[in-house]
C-alpha cells in the first residue's frame, strides 16, 4: 500500500498503516490545520521528511497557546490539542463532536460575520509577502 498525502497533516496511524485509518485521521488533520491557523506555524518544525515522520509518530505537539502571537481561548486550545492526540481513541470521535465543541465556544465568545470579516481584513497577509507573518489582534 502506498502512502499518499502530506505527512504534516497525516495522523500517526495513517503513516503506520494507511489501511488502518478511519475518520479520526481526518480529525487529526483538521487539528493540524487549526494549529497552523492559530499560530502561523507548522505543528512540527523539522528540516527533513524523516524527522517530520518521527515527530508525528512520537513527539507530543505543542499547544497552540504556546506558539500563537495572540491569546487562544483555553477551550479552543484544548480542542486542537485533543484533535492531534497520537491515540485515535483520545481524539474527538466524529466531526459532529468537533462541531459541537466549536459551537460551545461561540456561546462564551460570540463572533459575528462582520467581526470575522474585519479580523481577516486587518490580519490577512498575502502569501506573496516575503516577510509574511500573522499579526496579533489589537483588541
Amino acid at each position: 500500500m502506498r502512502l499518499l498525502g502530506t505527512p504534516l497533516y497525516m495522523s500517526p496511524e495513517r503513516i503506520r498503516d494507511p489501511g488502518d485509518a478511519d475518520g479520526r485521521a481526518d480529525i487529526y488533520a483538521l487539528g493540524a490545520v487549526g494549529f497552523f491557523m492559530l499560530t502561523g506555524k507548522r505543528l512540527f518544525e523539522t528540516e527533513t521528511e524523516h524527522d517530520l515522520t518521527y515527530q508525528v509518530l512520537h513527539t507530543v505537539p505543542r499547544l497552540a497557546s504556546e506558539c500563537s502571537p495572540f491569546a487562544v481561548p483555553a477551550e479552543l486550545d484544548a480542542l486542537i490539542g485533543r484533535c492531534v492526540e497520537k491515540d485515535p481513541a483520545a481524539r474527538p470521535q466524529s466531526i459532529a463532536e468537533v462541531a459541537g465543541a466549536l459551537d460551545a465556544l461561540l456561546v462564551h465568545k460570540p463572533w459575528t460575520r462582520a467581526q470575522i470579516d474585519a479580523w481577516w481584513k486587518e490580519h490577512w497577509v498575502s502569501e506573496d509577502d516575503p516577510g509574511r507573518r500573522f499579526t496579533a489582534p489589537t483588541s
